[in-house]
């Protein structure tokens, strides 16, 4: 089944539009129940972006300035996640930790937090399939931007965050993949997407990734989704978002 794939954070046509819409549709059957949260925090955090989200467009809207949002997003994604209880209680899915943490870069740009996440099956945590920085700056329209970059030397990066001393050169965090845009929630944490036309891939079948994000208090919960050339999903989830649960 396609949702038995290994999810990821970190990054389509006419098309496109059917999967925002089978996003934003199938994200407002999640109830309180997957949540297992507040009844009203569970039910804003299945809302489509448009509803949920606070409008910093407007002008006397009760929004942070810029610096804090860059803050807190770099505050949600930090620490460590899991797919652990989903992975228990639902057999679609796999245990995937998801560790992540800042790191200082040589010639950083401004108002940035550069962060190091690495994710891997919980059976195997020292061998993850997937490395990447991410660069959590100011976008445009009061967006934040989670910018992912995908690191060449990824074997002697493994295991980092554990690690004293996490410099490193702008250099060495290879190219950039993918961007995620992010805005607050109404309630608390924030609410983002990737661009409609997705982000480039190129592994299982995907010549383009799609990501849908949630940040909130417990965690992330993520739509990930792998598309074929001809527009067709591969991988990744359908009616339920990797339900990442913070475990420090």
């Amino acid at each position: 089944m396609l949702r038995k794939q290994f999810p990821g954070i970190t990054g389509s046509c006419c098309d496109n539009c059917h999967r925002l819409a089978f996003v934003v549709i199938n994200s407002l059957a999640i109830t309180a129940a997957i949540y297992a949260i507040d009844s009203r925090q569970a039910i804003a955090q299945s809302l489509p972006p448009q509803i949920i989200t606070a409008d910093t467009n407007t002008p006397n809207a009760n929004t942070p300035n810029t610096n804090t949002q860059i803050e807190a997003v770099a505050n949600h994604l930090e620490g460590i996640m899991s797919t652990t209880a989903q992975a228990e209680n639902d057999p679609n899915f796999v245990g995937v930790q998801m560790t992540t943490c800042r790191i200082s870069i040589t010639e950083p740009e401004p108002d940035s937090i550069y962060l190091y996440q690495e994710q891997a099956l919980t059976a195997s945590l020292n061998e993850p399939y997937r490395q990447r920085f991410l660069q959590i700056t100011l976008g445009e329209n009061n967006r934040i931007h989670s910018r992912t970059f995908k690191p060449e030397n990824t074997s002697e990066l493994t295991g980092l965050c554990h690690q004293p001393e996490r410099t490193l050169t702008d250099i060495a965090l290879g190219e950039q993949s993918c961007i995620i845009s992010l805005r607050p929630a109404a309630i608390g944490g924030f609410v983002g997407s990737t661009p409609t036309e997705g982000c480039t891939a190129n592994g299982r079948g995907a010549t383009s990734i799609t990501y849908f994000v949630v940040l909130h208090g417990r965690g992330m919960d993520t739509w990930d989704r792998g598309f074929d050339a001809a527009g067709n999903q591969v991988w990744g989830a359908q009616d339920t978002p990797y339900q990442y649960r913070r475990s420090r």
